[in-house]
Parts: structure tokens; sequence; C-alpha cells
């Protein structure tokens, strides 16, 4: 952080860090190879458990660097906070990385939301306003200085939006953050793709499933323990991808597809649902009618 400080003195480059986090096309770069706190995020079924993914993740990886989320009636703050050291170099170069942070934060919600997304309002925890090209970057957001901490609001009609690992794109598939292999992680991602076809058959154990991925149950284990995930996780997202299906049908109420989906109980299915998507299945019911 020095060494930045210190560079961006002596080049006079405010802009440095912002310009780092542009691909060749002008495009917010995620990251080249998603470390253990992104691809926790990117391979959260909605954006709403990404974003949870990402405070808890971060909690247990990094020291210098803090995420939460602060939930309002209509919107959800992702906040962060990262360590200053002393020195006015220090400074110069934390007030870098606290814009670069927040940019890749808005390319990491882009994986759900689509590139052209952008917040509204920036609150950061920096004295100094930011840099031109970052505002630029952001599209001129309203931005309010010396607020604590920063933070990205998120429209909560959205948290819902389902992120990159669901779309069957051949080629697009995120590497493994693991070091495992890609036979692995194809593993995984294949199990995705297969469980939302599967979620209302009685018996949906990991042996059948694995047999359909054409795996052994062992790869199979192996791979979901490599990703951080459990089997019960996977399920429960591909039960989320097959109710949110569902609930476009207002014919369809909460209960049947409660029983549909295996749920014992209605309220079961809806703390699961809120559990993915931060909003209950009538909430996302209404927001479809809006949008519609």
């Amino acid at each position: 952080m020095e060494f930045l400080g210190e560079l961006v003195e002596r080049e006079n480059f405010a802009e440095m860090s912002a310009l780092a986090s542009l691909g060749p096309d002008g495009e917010i770069l995620r990251c080249a190879a998603p470390g253990q706190v992104e691809a926790a995020l990117l391979s959260a079924p909605t954006l709403y458990s990404g974003l949870r993914a990402l405070c808890d993740e971060s909690a247990s990886q990094w020291s210098h660097c803090r995420f939460w989320l602060r939930e309002t009636e209509r919107t959800l703050w992702v906040c962060s906070l990262l360590a200053l050291p002393g020195g006015n170099g220090n400074r110069r170069g934390w007030e870098q990385q606290v814009q670069s942070r927040l940019i890749r934060l808005v390319g990491l919600i882009q994986e759900y939301l689509g590139s052209r997304w952008r917040p509204e309002v920036l609150l950061l925890e920096t004295e100094a306003l930011p840099s031109v090209m970052f505002a630029e970057i952001m599209q001129n957001p309203r931005v309010f200085t010396n607020t604590g901490y920063s933070a990205v609001p998120v429209p909560t009609k959205l948290l819902s939006e389902g992120g990159p690992v669901n779309l069957a794109v051949p080629g697009s598939r995120l590497p493994a953050a693991s070091g495992h292999g890609d036979a692995d992680w194809s593993c995984v991602r294949c199990l995705k793709l297969l469980l939302p076809e599967y979620v209302m058959d009685p018996v949906i154990s990991i042996e059948r499933m694995a047999e359909i991925a054409g795996v052994s149950s062992r790869t199979l284990q192996r791979a979901l323990a490599a990703e951080g995930i459990t089997y019960r996780e996977l399920i429960d997202s591909a039960r989320f991808q097959v109710a949110r299906q569902k609930l476009t049908d207002p014919a369809a109420s909460i209960d049947e597809i409660s029983r549909l989906l295996g749920y014992s109980e209605s309220t079961h299915f809806t703390r699961a649902f809120r559990r993915i998507a931060g909003r209950t299945p009538s909430e996302y019911r209404k927001d479809l009618l809006i949008r519609a």
C-alpha cells in the first residue's frame, strides 16, 4: 500500500487504480482467476446468497478488509471497510485500493445483473473525492465521502437474480479456485445443471445423482468438498430454481409449490427461499407482477 501511494505521488496519476480495474475493451474486470472469496460469490445461485457468501468467506480469509450487509425495506447495502495504515504515503495508496475494491465489487455484481448495471449512489470511507475516471466507470453516481465505511446499494427486487454458474453456455465455466482439476469443477457444474430436473423425484440421493452425472460418489463428494458446498445446499439451490419458475404461474399457490418440492410445511419452503433470494416467495411473486 505504501509503494502504491508513493507511485501515485511520484507519477501524479490518481487514475491508476481505476485504470488497472478495466479490461482492454473498457469493461470492468472481475478477476482473471477467482480466488476463494470471489469464487464463493460467483458460485452462489443468486446475487443475495452470493453477497452473503462474500461476507462470510472474506471474514475467514482476510484480516485487512471486511464486508457486511445492511438491509432496508427496498435496498441491500453491501458495506466494506479497508484497514488504514499510518503515514501519508499509505493514505494515498489506501484511497486507491478503496476505489479499486469498489470497482471490482461492482464487476462481481454485474455477473448477476449484467454489464450495464451501476449503483446510483456510493458511500466512500475516504475523505477525498474519487478520481474522474472512477466516476466515469461508475457512470457518475451520487457520491458521499467520509461516511465511516464504503457501501454499494442494490435494490432488493434484484437480489434473486441468478448467477453465472446457472448459465448453461459452452465455454463459460468458471475456473476452480481450489486448485483441483477441471474434472472436479465440471462435475459440480454438471450436477448443478442436472438437479433442477430431479428435485421433484422422491429419490435424489447423492449416489443416484453421481451415477447420472457419470462419476463415482467418491469423486462427486471430493468435488463438492473442494468447492466448500454440500449436497444438501445444492438441492436447496435446485429447488429454488424450480420454485422461481413455478412462481411465474399465478394459478400455482405457495402451498402447492411447497408440496411439489417436497417440503413438509410451507413455512420451511418460505425460509429456504428467503435464505437464498433475500425475498419471500410472496414478495418475489409481487415483484414479478410489478415488472410485468
